[in-house]
Formats: structure tokens, sequence, C-alpha cells
């Protein structure tokens, strides 16, 4: 069937669609390919710079309470009782910013027994021995798992005022 221009109407006739319909047809397709390219392409590079993001600020978190238990350490010497309050909230207060700022955070405890939720100390039985053995044997680093079909970052480092692995 073909268009026929005719005094400003198209109609149909049996050759086909006229070049101009063809070819208006191959450029709405070809811009429509590469929206779509450009659209997956630039998703795909935001997610994969996020996540870049993520784990440099998650690092950031842990050098900060790294040296904020150093500091209290020191500021309350003999004291473990007020180092233990004082770095309880620090603790608390970095995971209310991080839940600001849309992150689903959490502390936890490493031990070669179990692994601890932070502060309250309460056991957790969501890691598997593989990531614990790997936290453990690491000095320190960032890790992404995936979980149940949820994906998760994890940053660890030692703290030794606490005596275990954060």
């Amino acid at each position: 069937m073909n268009f026929k221009r005719k005094t400003g109407l198209l109609r149909f006739t049996r050759g086909g669609w006229p070049l101009q319909v063809r070819l208006t047809l191959l450029i709405i397709l070809l811009v429509l390919l590469s929206v779509s390219a450009t659209v997956f392409f630039s998703y795909t590079k935001a997610e994969e710079n996020q996540l870049g993001l993520v784990q440099d600020r998650l690092e950031r978190e842990l050098l900060v309470v790294q040296d904020v238990a150093q500091q209290l350490m020191y500021a309350f010497v003999g004291d473990q009782q007020e180092f233990d309050q004082r770095f309880q909230g620090c603790a608390d207060a970095q995971k209310a910013q991080m839940q600001q700022d849309g992150l689903t955070a959490g502390a936890y405890l490493f031990t070669e027994q179990a692994v601890y939720s932070y502060p309250d100390l309460t056991p957790v039985p969501s890691f598997t021995e593989e990531e614990v053995e790997e936290i453990l044997s690491k000095e320190n680093g960032t890790e992404q798992w995936t979980t149940n079909g949820d994906s998760f970052v994890y940053s660890f480092a030692p703290v030794q005022e606490l005596g275990r692995r954060l």
C-alpha cells in the first residue's frame, strides 16, 4: 500500500509507503534507540558512581570513629564507663546523620566468638561464616555483599580502644 500525495492529501495505493513516510519512521526509530541507549548508559554510570561515593563515605566515617575513640580514650583514661557512654553517643550521632542522608546504617563489633550490634551488644546472626572470616582476616577494608537479594556495603577496621573490630 502506498500513499500518494494528491492535492495535499495522502492516499493508499498498492506500491508501498512513500519515501518520505519511510524516512520519517526510520528517523523516529533511530532517535528513540539513541535516547534509550543514552538513558541506559547514564543510569548505569550513575549507579556505579553512587556506589563509589557510598564506599568513600563509609571509609571516612570509619576513620572518624577511630579518631574519636582514640581521643576519648585519652580524655577518659581509667574511666571506662564514661568512655563507653561518650563513644556510644558519638556512634548514635553518626548513625542518625547517615540515616538523614538516606543511608541505612548500623555498627557491628566482630570478635572471634560472634558478631554483635553496637552499642547494645546483642548477637547478630545475619553474617555468614565466610564474611566474618574475611573481615577478621583483613586489617581494614570495604566490601560489598548480597544477602537475601539485598546489596550491602560494609567498611571495617580495628578500633583498639574497643578491643574488637568495628
